[in-house]
């Protein structure tokens, strides 16, 4: 766009003139002066929270261009906080020389400027630039082919987008029809700003589960909104078309004041996923009085029962009798719970609820889905979608200064608790510098003015977990390249050579173990055997040598691959018996299993046994445990389940010899879903039992525990009857009891109600309430293969009774 947008309009801009200006209707200041030096003393504290002078301060002393210069340019040599900027250029690698910076200025009052395409060598030149400009508001925006403040001087199409981060914005504006705290527009309060925590948490959790995203940063947009940067190199390279897949999975129709939605039955996962964070906070932030009142008085509650689909208006009608009662006191959460109970019966769930026989599936599925829909419309993420869409939108910059409020646009590091109105702004953190200055004892490993703040806190929060995380996998990923390099140069070499080479350097090993221990040559049995070991420096200086030849081989091709794996193995023998160093013997073997498993997986097996065992004796139960895992996928690959079902026991029980519970949840899921894969539905049954026990004695996996217990029960069941005519319920019985026992939720599951119609359809040999049964539970969520021929298992025998 060719002008700068005012404050209240939307805060990111697409390519457009790199120059423009306009009037703006007020002014923020008077002119200024230059910008103070870092020795200057703060303005004083007064009601104004923006001006050209405490923002000239804030760009002086306290903006972050260590940390905005370390992110923005990915080179993990940043990361070390510093003061000096003057060794701070980029290397040619770095992306911070191609990044479009744009800003807002203001060379007089009432006059705004727009500049685009701004780039920038250094962090020194960076900081330079912006502490001249003083803008009243920065964007950054992709990095390109070439730096953008060439573009003029570029053939017409040659300056070409190369990357840019992941991002999203929501703005409260876009909750206008649901905020009922009496806020619109730009004005925000506490009970509405609980939006904002519910989308963060939704779209931080669905883009960690969904896409595998792990380096997400959140930002206070300084008014009304938050800012997602989704920051993984995958997500940096993502094209367009990507980009709007990823933006349009998370958009939902939420209709209009006049116009309502619908969603599809069964829900997708994410939306569940949604639903599950979304209900609790819906009762507790939007319901009650000292929310949004969606429940709180008669003229509410009648809004809110006019919005049932038509041919619910019987439970509306009871309902609305039932509340205006003088006898009834309930609040809005049993309202909710009241009514949500009701729709289910109206459709005929429940044990003891009849089907109304004047009710479409369309109808049902519709009033069975109106409660969901009533919590997405009023709290699902509300995403300003072409943001994301395309790599070439510019942000506003992080860490900037929202003109109309003075608030920083900090980091956000907690959803539920982020206080918009904590957040400092430029008058108060001018006072805080100031009384820094004046009290007596002052701290001298402060590198920077912000520390000396309110800022100190949410900055160094981004730095240590979000900035040192995300360097960290840049610098593995430099590595891992610089590697891969090497690795396929060294894959020239000529394979014949390199075959030599390792014969000959295990014939030196060779020669430096029997002198060391007066025995001609050296394989694992014989390592293994315990043989006593004259010099612990020559043990290394052969294991150095048996490793030199394993990489030899390695490179020698696949003929070569199995002599490989043993010069490793051999290595791990020596370090296991000869020097006592389980932990690494243990890698040895596995690295020896990892070269194996290309030409023998037998082979690998072995090894990736040894190394199991190696770690156990190190006490490494963690590495053992994944190392399980590691051969029960690959022998599930290969369908050898009865192995895979073995080591995934195995390692559940490593899992939790380390107190990795929620991994031990995992394996011991794989491994009752194997066992039904398997055919041993008895066994499987058992298995889901004792996973739902486990997840039973911690409070953070209770939720789910009914989703556990069903499958043992459908499994159960589908056993019952295929081992015997008689119906014998003990087993079932007996298994529920001991689940209520340890979780006395789930009698009121719906997990828990579907077992027990089950067993009534059995007994009754119904089909048709089977068929019910079946139907009302899975309009939510999806049965996997194995419970679903479990009970296809179960209709088939229904079907021979009658």
């Amino acid at each position: 766009m060719g002008a700068a947008t005012t404050a209240d309009q939307d805060e990111e801009f697409e390519l457009g003139d790199d120059v423009a200006s306009k009037p703006t209707n007020d002014t923020k200041g008077a002119p200024s002066a230059g910008p103070q030096s870092s020795s200057s003393k703060a303005a004083p504290a007064s009601s104004v929270v923006f001006s050209p002078e405490l923002l000239g301060m804030y760009y002086s002393r306290l903006f972050p261009y260590q940390l905005l210069y370390s992110w923005l340019s990915y080179d993990p040599s940043t990361a070390a906080p510093s003061k000096d900027t003057s060794s701070k250029k980029s290397t040619f690698t770095s992306t911070f020389p191609r990044r479009e910076f744009s800003m807002t200025i203001e060379p007089q009052p009432g006059n705004e400027v727009y500049i685009r395409y701004q780039s920038f060598l250094s962090q020194e030149e960076l900081s330079s630039a912006i502490t001249k400009r003083r803008p009243t508001k920065i964007d950054i925006g992709a990095v390109f082919n070439y730096p953008p403040k060439d573009n003029k001087s570029l053939p017409s199409g040659k300056l070409q987008t190369q990357e840019r981060e992941l991002v999203f914005d929501i703005d409260l504006t876009d909750y206008d029809g649901v905020r009922n705290c009496g806020c619109e527009g730009a004005k925000i309060c506490h009970k509405c700003w609980t939006f904002m925590g519910m989308a963060m948490e939704v779209m931080d959790e669905g883009l960690r589960t969904d896409f595998g995203f792990e380096h997400l940063a959140w930002f206070y947009s300084g008014r009304r909104g938050v800012h997602c940067w989704v920051c993984d190199d995958s997500a940096r390279k993502l094209t367009n078309e990507a980009r709007s897949a990823v933006a349009t999975y998370f958009e939902v129709n939420l209709g209009s004041d006049k116009k309502g939605f619908s969603l599809s039955s069964p829900l997708h996962p994410c939306l569940s996923r949604a639903h599950k964070v979304l209900e609790p906070q819906f009762v507790s932030s939007v319901l009650p009085e000292e929310g949004h009142g969606l429940l709180a008085t008669p003229a509410s509650w009648i809004n809110l029962l006019k919005t049932l689909p038509e041919s619910a208006n019987p439970v509306a009608i009871k309902l609305k009798d039932k509340w205006g009662s003088s006898k009834h006191n309930s609040t809005p959460e049993e309202k909710w719970g009241e009514l949500k109970a009701a729709l289910m019966a109206f459709i005929g769930k429940g044990s003891n609820a009849k089907v109304p026989k004047n009710l479409s599936t369309t109808e049902r599925i519709r009033i069975e889905m109106w409660p969901v829909e009533t919590v997405f419309k009023h709290t699902y993420p509300r995403l300003d979608i072409n943001v994301s869409k395309m790599q070439n939108h510019l942000l506003k910059s992080p860490f900037c200064v929202h003109p109309k409020t003075g608030r920083v646009c900090v980091p956000v590091s907690n959803f539920a608790t982020f206080d918009p109105f904590a957040v400092p702004d430029l008058a108060q953190l001018m006072k805080e510098l100031d009384e820094y200055e004046e009290k007596g004892d002052k701290d001298e490993s402060l590198a920077f003015d912000w520390q000396k703040t309110s800022l100190k806190e949410p900055f160094e929060h981004f730095q240590k977990k979000f900035l040192t995380p995300l360097l960290n996998e840049e610098r593995k990923m430099l590595r891992d390249e610089r590697e891969r390099k090497a690795a396929v140069t060294a894959v020239k070499v000529d394979p014949g050579v390199s075959a030599e080479k390792a014969r000959s350097l295990l014939k030196q090993a060779d020669a430096v173990g029997s002198r060391n221990d007066g025995r001609k040559a050296r394989t694992e049995t014989e390592c293994l055997s315990n043989y006593p070991c004259a010099s612990a420096l020559a043990t290394k200086q052969e294991i150095k040598l048996r490793l030199k030849a394993a990489e030899s081989f390695r490179l020698a091709g696949e003929h070569h691959w199995h002599d490989s794996a043993n010069a490793y193995a051999v290595a791990a023998a020596l370090y296991a018996e000869d020097l006592g160093d389980q932990a690494t013997a243990a890698r040895l073997f596995t690295e020896a299993a990892v070269v194996a498993e290309k030409v023998d997986s037998s082979f690998a097996y072995d090894y990736y046994r040894k190394a199991v065992s190696k770690y156990c004796d190190a006490a490494q139960y963690k590495e053992a445990a994944i190392l399980e895992e590691r051969t029960a996928k690959s022998h599930g690959l290969t369908k050898d389940l009865e192995t895979s079902v073995e080591a995934y026991q195995r390692a559940a029980r490593l899992h939790m010899a380390a107190n990795e519970h929620d991994s031990a949840d995992r394996a011991l899921n794989q491994h009752a879903y194997l066992l039904g894969k398997s055919g041993q539905a008895w066994e499987a049954a058992r298995a889901y039992e004792h996973l739902a026990t486990f997840q039973a004695k911690r409070n953070t996996k209770k939720p789910n525990v009914p989703h556990s217990a069903l499958k043992a029960g459908v499994l159960l069941l589908s056993d019952c009857l295929q081992q015997s005519t008689e119906l014998d319920y003990s087993e079932m019985q007996e298994m529920l009891e001991t689940i209520v026992e340890l979780d006395c939720r789930f009698a009121e599951s719906r997990e828990h109600a579907f077992l027990v119609d089950l067993m009534q359809s059995v007994t009754q040999g119904d089909l048709d309430k089977f068929a019910d049964c079946l139907y009302s539970f899975n309009t939510i969520s999806e049965f996997d293969d194995v419970i679903l021929d479990a009970l296809e298992r179960i209709k088939n025998a229904i079907d021979n009774s009658e």
